[in-house]
């Protein structure tokens, strides 16, 4: 993929892990504070294990990069809505499982070096 691409490609994904976390704010019925809370935690399960993953230059590749933003938002999304939040909160669970999906992407999809990122 060209930079000129890529970068488009990537501001595009951007926009929407933000529209998906806006919408799911928008369907949790809570204090205004609570969204927020959930907002930023949700936004952070995505573009925090992506930017960990670029900032520590693990090989990765921007498929398994935007497979792992849209599994740590989804992650986030789903255990606030089953209400385990309580529990443990939605941004450690989803960071976890986008790490995840970032390393097992990268281990069985993209074995060869010739899709390396970085």
């Amino acid at each position: 993929m060209s930079r000129k691409y890529g970068v488009k490609y990537e501001q595009f994904m951007t926009l929407v892990v933000g529209i998906l976390a806006v919408i799911a704010t928008i369907y949790i019925s809570s204090t205004v504070f609570s969204l927020v809370l959930f907002a930023s935690g949700a936004v952070a399960s995505s573009l925090g294990p992506a930017m960990l993953i670029i900032l520590l230059k693990r090989r990765t590749h921007y498929l398994a990069l935007n497979s792992m933003m849209l599994a740590g938002l989804s992650t986030a999304i789903l255990w606030r809505f089953l209400g385990f939040n309580n529990i443990l909160s939605e941004v450690y669970l989803g960071f976890i499982v986008a790490v995840l999906v970032n390393e097992v992407l990268m281990k069985s999809v993209f074995k060869s070096k010739g899709h390396a990122m970085g």
